[in-house]
């Protein structure tokens, strides 16, 4: 098997559809034959709660702390592979503090890279550490938006809040943004 597209879906905004589209995305991959990750950063736990897993201590807040590997986080549901979120998400930039913060994310999924076609992940509707996790680990980013003026507004600080990540964090030149 060859290895992992990794693939984050985002926007600083609410109710645009990025845990639609990641589930979307999910469903059609998996229906193709691929073997599809979905990863929740969400605290609010929608992908989580629709893909009918169960928010345990083994979630996507521990996975970054490092109190749980990977393997240990992913739970396989009647609606395919996912590591669940925790509300717990939402005091990760208070608690995620260490140098290298912003590696945690692509580093646990590197033993994964040969175990899944695509790895999804749904982000939070802020900027913080999370979406960086996410940037730093992805290789193509979707940005999501709704047809009105508000959703519009912050897609030039979120264009320019990707390249800051991407020079610092992630600076494979593939890393593809779709709108």
């Amino acid at each position: 098997m060859s290895k992992s597209k990794v693939i984050a879906i985002l926007n600083k905004k609410g109710g645009v559809g990025k845990t639609t589209t990641a589930l979307a995305m999910t469903d059609i991959l998996q229906e193709q034959g691929k073997k599809v990750l979905l990863i929740d950063l969400d605290s609010q736990c929608n992908a989580t709660s629709t893909m009918q897993a169960t928010t345990t201590n083994k979630n996507t807040f521990s996975l970054l702390l490092k109190t749980v590997d990977v393997a240990e986080t992913i739970q396989h549901t009647p609606n395919g592979d996912i590591i669940p979120a925790s509300e717990q998400l939402s005091k990760a930039d208070l608690t995620i503090t260490e140098v290298g913060k912003e590696y945690r994310l692509k580093e646990a999924l590197e033993s994964l890279k040969d175990t899944y076609d695509y790895i999804i992940i749904d982000t939070p509707p802020s900027f913080g550490i999370l979406i960086v996790n996410a940037l730093t680990a992805a290789e193509e980013v979707i940005i999501t938006a709704k047809a009105e003026i508000y959703s519009a507004d912050g897609l030039i600080n979120l264009y320019k809040y990707i390249e800051l990540t991407k020079k610092y964090c992630n600076q494979r030149s593939e890393l593809t943004v779709f709108c």
